[in-house]
């Protein structure tokens, strides 16, 4: 049987990594960076919606839609991801990857732990929202995992800013932590077969 083509509606390498390990078995990837899709304008994928569901929903049908005018009739897999934070009530919910200040001196992660500075509840939940639209259907599927931010940032290089403050309940950074990962890559295939 032939792969099935997937393009992951995503320029964040780290969710395009995430979804290439998990998928890339049984399926041919392709990414928005595509030399195929060169002339197909993608840059109006902006998160504008109050949930990640709605968000990583437009994406999807953004994507699926062009490619769809374009002659491309691929599968479309998108996501929005977000860090609920106990002692910020919630915060930064929706706004994660936009929630530092403009003309702010630092990354998310760094914000998020100056506005933690002093606090002693340290629980967070990190909530991810896949959507997955094929020829025939439409599935979404939320994923959520408790975790802990930490006090200060792990010194690991080759991680994303975000994953650097991110701790399981056991105090181990989630980079690092293989049941953590095995659970992402579950999560992507749960959504899609």
């Amino acid at each position: 049987m032939d792969k099935r083509v997937i393009v992951i509606a995503s320029k964040n390498k780290g969710k395009i990594k995430d979804f290439t390990e998990a998928l890339n078995n049984d399926f041919i990837i392709k990414t928005l960076d595509d030399e195929e899709f060169k002339d197909i304008n993608f840059s109006d994928l902006d998160e504008i919606f109050p949930t990640l569901a709605e968000n990583a929903l437009r994406k999807a049908k953004e994507v699926y839609n062009k490619l769809k005018t374009n002659g491309k009739f691929y599968e479309v897999i998108a996501d929005d991801s977000g860090l609920f934070i106990d002692a910020l009530n919630g915060l930064p919910g929706v706004r994660t990857k936009r929630c530092a200040p403009d003309g702010y001196d630092g990354n998310n992660a760094d914000y998020i732990l100056e506005l933690m500075e002093g606090k002693s509840n340290r629980n967070a939940i990190f909530r991810s929202a896949l959507v997955w639209i094929d020829h025939y259907e439409m599935v979404t599927h939320i994923f959520e995992a408790k975790c802990l931010i930490a006090e200060s940032k792990s010194a690991d290089e080759s991680i994303f800013p975000l994953d650097k403050i991110l701790k399981t309940s056991q105090g181990v950074y989630w980079t690092t932590d293989t049941t953590h990962l095995e659970n992402k890559i579950k999560f992507i295939k749960d959504a899609i077969y």
